[in-house]
């Protein structure tokens, strides 16, 4: 269970209280929630089931890298294989990270992708022109699962550096052989954003791009005000399926 969860579960939980209290003839039971972890072993495989290939934006195709298909025309295939990391494209908070990275993205844009994953993002911005492209995740799984997503997608090892560290207290993050990006995304939750709106300047070029995603919409008011007390103007607000993503500049 993480943060991401737990926000998701007190929302079903809020909503399921709201009905139980029009419900006055009972006619839709006892309006329980319960919450239990399943067996790492049976979700490994068991998810893979609801994993399709799907296009996004105008320009992206992702297809799990066990499934063989060819990218519409005019799109760009991204092979994934996502190990035991978050990020499968399929998530609106990463659909609307992709949406936003098809805007910013140019040939040689330098990318710094925090939280990243499965690695979906930084690899969709390389496929997308962008290079150097940096990512970090505090699950030190994702050397090995990045690594598996450059090869099968054929992609240039040098154009990436890959680092496990957390975002907010490892001094490794700003060892980079780049020191400020083009664009910074930032797909967590709304407490990692807004400690980063105070401290994600120093690796943001003049006129960067930060894109941040993964916030509930309860919680949107609250990150936007934190984000522009730090110095960020909000260029773009986005929502899917209740979340909100911001595009922003200092």
């Amino acid at each position: 269970c993480n943060e991401e969860g737990f926000e998701i579960y007190k929302r079903i939980e809020n909503a399921i209280f709201k009905l139980k209290l029009t419900d006055k003839e009972n006619k839709f039971g006892r309006l329980e929630v319960t919450c239990s972890q399943r067996d790492d072993s049976e979700w490994k495989d068991k998810w893979k089931e609801y994993f399709k290939p799907f296009s996004v934006g105008e320009k992206l195709f992702i297809c799990p890298a066990w499934i063989e298909a060819e990218a519409p025309k005019g799109r760009c295939l991204i092979k994934l294989e996502t190990g035991q990391l978050f990020g499968t494209g399929l998530h609106a908070t990463t659909r609307l990270c992709l949406n936003s990275l098809e805007k910013y993205i140019t040939e040689g844009s330098s990318v710094l992708d925090l939280g990243t994953g499965s690695g979906i993002l930084a690899v969709s911005a390389n496929a997308l022109g962008g290079k150097p492209v940096r990512a970090i995740d505090i699950d030190d799984g994702v050397y090995k699962t990045f690594q598996n997503n450059i090869e099968i997608n054929g992609l240039n090892k040098d154009d990436f550096e890959v680092l496990a560290a957390d975002v907010l207290k490892d001094k490794n993050m700003m060892a980079g052989k780049v020191k400020k990006y083009d664009v910074v995304i930032a797909n967590i939750v709304a407490d990692v954003i807004i400690a980063l709106s105070y401290t994600v300047s120093e690796f943001l070029k003049e006129k960067g791009i930060f894109i941040v995603s993964g916030i509930i919409n309860e919680r949107a008011d609250e990150v936007r005000e934190k984000l522009i007390d730090n110095g960020f103007k909000i260029i773009c607000e986005n929502t899917l399926d209740g979340w909100t993503e911001f595009e922003l500049t200092k």
